[in-house]
């Protein structure tokens, strides 16, 4: 294919030319295209020689006999997504394929109608087994689901590799989801997923061909389950199917078959920094997001030897060469190729186009050297070896070039590359064409010879620039075939249409100068015209996008038919991606002739600069992952979510600061959605003192319940099913010294104990007793918590750090109530096998502390949505400029008249969802300012849910994605008429206010509206803790009230 250009309207034309990227292997090793596939991702061959080729569209094609078979073994298209890094990516195939005939596929299942990210009608992940028969065509109707219900969030890093090991247990990998799947941590790496236990991503799964687990997997017993239905279990449990984890996107693995036993290599694409390879050990965990490589998250100068519960890998290399995402690997077999290679590894690297060998070192290290270069960008994505001439070969997938499978094998004597180019493709007849093969070239140096086969039958060509004359209409293929001195070839073809000229595409939509925000739905439209056709169908047009990430591509959008196309716009991999990164759109026409034209266009983000400042200046935040310095200012994509965060932290001076809060009203952690145009916040913080404990002790329960600790170093705690394991944490702290408390934060230095479990929740309660004594306290004699819980905070994993609670609400009310000893109970809120371990003041350092600051953060502020603040519209909602509405927009769903449903949907196809940020232990009232088409009370109603809402007792309620949901009508009072605009909250009944609203923690929230009786349009949302807490913004109807943010 020609390299693309970018002409100066932004646009570029692509026409098939047989120019090939110069791949370079080593003397003695030729390069030779076995198949031109479209995105192939996998690779397997069966015991009689058919190779398997996965496709990311769905396809599972076979090469037998050296050549393509024409007919797809099984298509997938219809029940997969494919955008983003989606797709059919891995096949493999069973040990004892020659009696059973089962293959493996890991697929993304369409669970919904459709392909979203990060929503709850997000695709799944899928490993299934097939039968394929000696016919090469799959009975859909063979399939048996062995593991469902892999998160796919985010749409990239999926994994999605398959090998048996030589145990007889098939191996699957499985990626971070790109952004958390149970948003509470993040995207890039921020996200904490590959963490979880409980749940199958960023992970090695084993499991028997029909799916069940090996007796020797490492979780099995007490506190594992299984996850292979629903893809996850309870939190505080293993997946029994796990066999290693903490991996970020093991894309592909290899299996040694050179090993007495099962021996794999993973290799783990890296984030912004290390790229790895993993040697896989039973249970354990490789790191991610704690480690990149061999050092700490995103760092080239914290590294050595890996924490304790977590392993480093045999080998790491960063991005300073311009290589950035290691992808295929396989072993060399033994006595396949020449003694030099014996033991080595191969890998490739997607983003330079390099195959390298790794071979260890005497002192058990591990090198590299270059094997194969010029593979060009986007290439090596899956590599395996397999039969040729009576010994094996490696063989590899690439993306370049429109899709091709490659083989790389040992010959001493190495083939000529041949490359053909052609001018004019195509024009009326006669049509005269110049061929250039001049380009082609022997990597031995040897002389070549040329000959051309012009496929209409007239005399050949043979020098290397020769010109043809075809006087009949039709398509032919001109074949240049090149021989070296010693007789080894290769060709190279150019199609050519006689008679006839490729289409003309045009992109109609979006307009050259537009430009997307995080989550729009953009279309994409074009036509094409064709002067021997006139205008062509949509069914001869096909859509392709593709996400550049600085130098290189990801795929997005799969080619897709029609006239007219939807994608959702992406948000970028990280926040160092957002100045590096846009859309590529390409629109191919092809005429009935088979002559095609491809027009491209770039599409850019809307680019906002963001300035995160604090108050005073020069203090430390964090912002997606990345700590930054007060005033800074950053680019961001509008729509893009930043989470920010405003941590404790002293100056140079040794000053304690505590955050108190941002300036748009948000927690000292939370998420901003970026805005469409430039914005500051900046996060105030107050001068703190710091209190030492004056006790501090744990108590534990069963055989334990009688014994003290108060001598330990640390302090424990655990919740256990069992009453022996479980441990509570008591500290005292003395407030004679503090005049005045506006704030107060508790804070602990420890971990989990080891690295059994992750996200461990831990909750503080105040307790009325302080009189107990630190040598004396026991289980039996411990006094009860007498608040509710004052805070919960989320112990990560066992790299100790600093952990804080706010109880400012506690020790403000004891302080005024004047209580001086003030008494706070730790407990673990959620079983996990490990105990949590933190310092105590007996320990000499990091020893707990209480935080005191005169100054308090303001009260909290009214959350004021309008309807163009929405972060995204589904199904037949809809954007609406109005005029009388805030804003000047309205989101409405038509009145199509469809019944009134009786109960919230878990997985609604019509809805509406806006982003905020509210704060826990705070009771929100809900009013929404809608208008009912026609003025009709059959319009008038919808059902409202939230991320992270609870009832009163803190349990979960009106969750998004469950049928739980809270009313609102705006016609709150039957009889009462509806009437233009008008405000109701979630009551019914007039003059009934509705629950209020409660959220279980401080930071990001989502509310969706979703449709009960169509035929709404809402305007306005105001969550209200004061202001409007027991009366409405405006009236219930012919309101004209804007409520300002």
């Amino acid at each position: 294919m020609a390299r693309p250009f970018f002409a100066s309207a932004s646009m570029l034309l692509l026409l098939a030319l047989a120019i090939p990227l110069h791949a370079a292997p080593p003397p003695g090793f030729e390069d030779a295209v076995v198949a031109a596939v479209a995105s192939p991702t996998g690779l397997a061959f069966t015991p009689d020689g058919r190779l398997l080729i996965t496709t990311q569209t769905g396809a599972l094609r076979i090469v037998q006999n050296g050549a393509l078979l024409a007919t797809s073994a099984l298509n997938l298209s219809a029940s997969i997504c494919t955008n983003s890094e989606r797709g059919l990516l891995g096949v493999a195939v069973d040990p004892a394929f020659a009696t059973n005939r089962f293959v493996y596929l890991f697929y993304t299942f369409r669970t919904f109608a459709v392909c979203e990210q990060n929503t709850a009608n997000s695709p799944v992940n899928r490993v299934s087994r097939f039968v394929l028969p000696a016919a090469n065509v799959i009975d859909r109707a063979s399939e048996v689901v062995l593991i469902d219900n892999i998160p796919s969030p985010n749409g990239n890093h999926n994994a999605g590799d398959l090998h048996f090991g030589k145990d007889g247990y098939l191996y699957v990998t499985t990626g971070d989801g790109g952004c958390d799947y149970a948003g509470n941590s993040g995207c890039a790496g921020a996200n904490d997923a590959s963490r979880d236990p409980h749940v199958l991503v960023g992970k090695l799964l084993r499991i028997t061909r029909d799916g069940a687990i090996p007796p020797d997997n490492p979780f099995l017993g007490a506190g594992t389950a299984r996850c292979n239905v629903n893809g996850r279990t309870t939190a505080g449990q293993r997946c029994q199917e796990t066999y290693a984890s903490g991996f970020r996107n093991p894309f592909r693995f290899a299996v040694d078959p050179n090993a007495a036993s099962t021996r794999l290599f993973v290799n783990d694409v890296g984030q912004n920094t290390w790229e790895e390879i993993d040697l896989i050990a039973r249970g354990a965990d490789y790191g991610w997001n704690i480690r990149e490589g061999s050092c700490a998250n995103g760092s080239t100068t914290d590294c050595g030897a890996a924490p304790a519960g977590l392993t480093n890998p045999i080998y790491a290399y960063d991005h300073a060469s311009g290589c950035a995402s290691i992808t295929g690997g396989a072993f060399v077999p033994n006595g396949a190729w020449p003694a030099a290679y014996t033991g080595a590894y191969l890998f490739s690297d997607y983003v330079c186009g390099t195959i390298f060998t790794l071979t260890r070192n005497a002192d058990g290290s591990y090198s590299r050297s270059t094997f194969m270069t010029g593979l060009g960008v986007n290439s090596a994505v899956a590599m395996t070896f397999g039969p040729f001439n009576g010994t094996q070969a490696l063989y590899f997938t690439s993306y370049a070039n429109g899709g091709q499978v490659h083989r790389v094998a040992f010959t001493g004597n190495r083939s000529p590359t041949a490359a053909a180019s052609a001018s004019p493709l195509s024009g009326p007849l006669p049509l005269s064409v110049r061929f250039d093969a001049s380009a082609s070239r022997d990597p031995d140096g040897d002389a070549v010879s040329f000959d051309w086969n012009f496929g209409d039958a007239a005399a050949h060509g043979t020098s290397a620039i020769v010109t043809h004359t075809y006087s009949a209409a039709g398509q032919f293929d001109a074949v240049v075939t090149v021989t070296d001195a010693r007789g080894a070839r290769d060709t190279a073809t150019v199609r050519i249409s006689a008679g006839n000229t490729p289409p003309v595409p045009r992109i109609i939509a979006p307009a050259t100068s537009g430009t997307f925000a995080v989550g729009d739905t953009v279309t994409l439209s074009g036509t094409a015209t064709d002067a021997e056709q006139g205008t062509l169908s949509g069914a001869s047009l096909s859509w392709t996008v593709l996400l550049h990430h600085n130098t290189h591509t990801h795929p997005f959008l799969s080619p897709t038919p029609g006239s007219s196309v939807r994608i959702t716009a992406p948000a970028p991999e990280d926040l160092a991606a957002a100045t590096t990164s846009y859309l590529e759109i390409r629109l191919t026409a092809t005429d009935a002739q088979g002559a095609t034209a491809t027009v491209a266009q770039r599409f850019n983000p809307r680019l906002v600069n963001i300035t995160l400042a604090t108050d005073p200046t020069g203090l430390s935040l964090g912002v997606n992952a990345t700590t930054v310095k007060g005033p800074t200012t950053v680019t961001s994509w509008q729509g893009y979510v930043l989470h920010v965060t405003a941590a404790t932290q002293s100056d140079s001076a040794g000053q304690p600061w505590m955050p108190l809060e941002w300036s748009d009203g948000g927690a000292p952690s939370h998420a901003i959605v970026t805005p469409a145009s430039a914005a500051t916040y900046s996060a105030r913080f107050a001068a703190a003192s710091r209190l030492a404990p004056s006790a501090d002790t744990f108590v534990r329960g069963g055989a334990s319940a009688a014994a003290n600790f108060g001598s330990n170093a640390r302090v424990e705690l655990k919740l256990s099913s069992d009453p022996g394991f479980v441990r509570e944490t008591y500290v005292r702290f003395d407030l004679r010294g503090v005049a005045t408390i506006g704030a107060a934060t508790v804070r602990l230095f420890g971990a989990i104990s080891d690295a059994r479990a992750t996200n461990v929740p831990v909750t503080v309660q105040g307790v009325a007793n302080t009189s107990w004594s630190e040598t004396a306290l026991t289980w039996n004699t411990r006094p009860p918590s007498t608040t509710a819980v004052l805070d919960t905070a989320m112990v990560a994993d066992a790299i100790a750090a600093w952990h804080e609670w706010d109880v400012t609400s506690y020790v403000r009310a004891e302080k005024a109530a004047g209580r001086n000893l003030v008494t706070l109970i730790f407990r673990a809120a959620a079983a996990s096998p490990p105990h949590l371990a933190f310092n105590a003041r007996e320990s000499g350092a990091n020893d707990p502390e209480l935080l005191v600051s005169a100054e308090a953060p303001s009260a909290s502020p009214d959350i004021v949505l309008y309807a163009g603040d929405r972060a995204r519209v589904a199904g037949t909602w809809r954007d609406v400029t109005d005029p009388s509405a805030a804003g000047g927009a309205r989101v409405a769903q038509p009145d199509a008249g469809a019944a009134k449903l009786a109960a919230p949907l878990a997985s609604p196809a019509h809805f509406v969802e806006w982003t905020f940020t509210a704060r826990a232990n705070t009771p929100y009232r809900l009013w929404i300012r809608g208008k009912a088409d026609r003025d009709q009370y059959t319009n008038d109603s919808a059902f409202v849910q939230f991320s992270g809402s609870v009832d009163a007792a803190g349990a979960p309620t009106f969750r998004i994605g469950s049928t739980s949901a809270t009313t609102y009508v705006l016609e709150e009072c039957g009889g009462c008429g509806v009437g233009g605009w008008g405000w109701q909250d979630n009551g019914y009944g007039a003059g009934v206010l509705g629950p209020p609203i409660r959220f279980a923690a401080s930071g990001p929230q989502t509310i969706r509206i979703q449709t009960r009786e169509d035929g709404l349009s809402i305007d306005q949302i105001v969550l209200s803790p004061a202001a409007y807490l027991s009366r409405a913004p405006g009236a219930t109807k012919h309101d004209t009230t804007i409520v300002p943010k």
